[in-house]
């Protein structure tokens, strides 16, 4: 007999670092998103079975064995209690450091991280289970709102779980909407080569290309190369903050970005010690002059490219 009750579109996402990379681990921490979850597909590889019309004449796909791959992206509003989204960034290959003037942790690229993450995806009647996750983040933010932080994950399909009919539904996991972190109007927040400026908004993208490696011993996804990029836009005054003129002369900025909570207490920041403008585009807003100034961001030492600096 057919089932006569529908299934509640109700998803929830729980995650934990794996010790060894690519080999499941059971998740533990519920996390907050900010749109609804849709339950994710798993994309096999497929052979084309093309036989010779004498023999069979008929052709069709068949799934390869073992090859499941699940992609799927996490959108958070930026916490102010780090531990809520860590283990994002350091399956992102940001590592923590832990800095003292302010107490707090300092998060930076480290291009031979090997942490990955599994993944449980949760619905009502079925948990579908992830592997050996590795991710790309983006930041965007505008004066007034909170940050947005969006991770896209590729996982190795590790099995699911489906209910019998006489089961109880599953207990969907859930996570206490956060204390956010803001974009706000604060000038001493915001400066480039230590000018305030009149900053709008911005969106910073990581630009990784991660990869899941076909292997006889199942391994973890990993990052083939990245090109981090910086999009600011501003309000321009007399100080005349857009220059072509830097443009030609490939004038690298300092470019710190202030993370504040609700009550303005700043909390953080985004630091980019070497960007590298290569655009600008200004427009016009409100009867003002803006200008979206596009930057590479490049590292002083080591994989500093991006420091995402979190305090206590």
């Amino acid at each position: 007999m057919a089932g006569n009750t529908f299934q509640q579109d109700l998803l929830g996402i729980k995650v934990i670092k794996e010790t060894t990379p690519g080999t499941y681990l059971a998740p533990t921490q519920a996390l907050y998103l900010e749109r609804g979850a849709n339950y994710p597909k798993v994309a096999f590889k497929k052979q084309t079975i093309d036989p010779m019309a004498a023999t069979s004449g008929w052709k069709h796909d068949a799934v390869s064995p073992g090859t499941g791959t699940i992609e799927y992206e996490i959108t958070q509003k930026m916490s102010a209690n780090r531990l809520d989204f860590e283990v994002l960034l350091n399956t992102c290959n940001f590592l923590g450091t832990a800095t003292t003037t302010p107490a707090g942790m300092s998060y930076e690229m480290k291009t031979s991280l090997a942490d990955t993450m599994s993944i449980d995806f949760v619905g009502t009647r079925a948990t579908l289970k992830g592997s050996g996750g590795k991710g790309a983040f983006k930041f965007k933010g505008e004066v007034n709102n909170p940050v947005e932080i969006s991770f896209a994950y590729k996982f190795a399909y590790a099995g699911e779980v489906l209910l019998a009919p006489t089961d109880a539904d599953n207990v969907v996991p859930e996570a206490t909407v956060p204390n956010m972190l803001y974009i706000i109007e604060d000038c001493d927040g915001y400066s480039i080569n230590g000018t305030s400026g009149h900053f709008e908004s911005f969106e910073i993208d990581w630009g990784a290309n991660i990869v899941k490696a076909d292997t006889t011993c199942p391994s973890s996804s990993y990052v083939q190369e990245y090109a981090p990029t910086l999009k600011i836009v501003q309000s321009l005054t007399e100080e005349n903050e857009a220059s072509w003129e830097e443009l030609k002369l490939n004038t690298t900025k300092n470019i710190v970005i202030g993370l504040f909570d609700a009550t303005g207490t700043k909390r953080g920041e985004i630091r980019i010690p070497n960007a590298m403008p290569n655009d600008n585009d200004p427009s016009g807003k409100d009867g003002r002059l803006t200008v979206t100034k596009s930057f590479a961001c490049l590292p002083t030492t080591g994989d500093d490219n991006i420091q995402v600096v979190l305090f206590d």
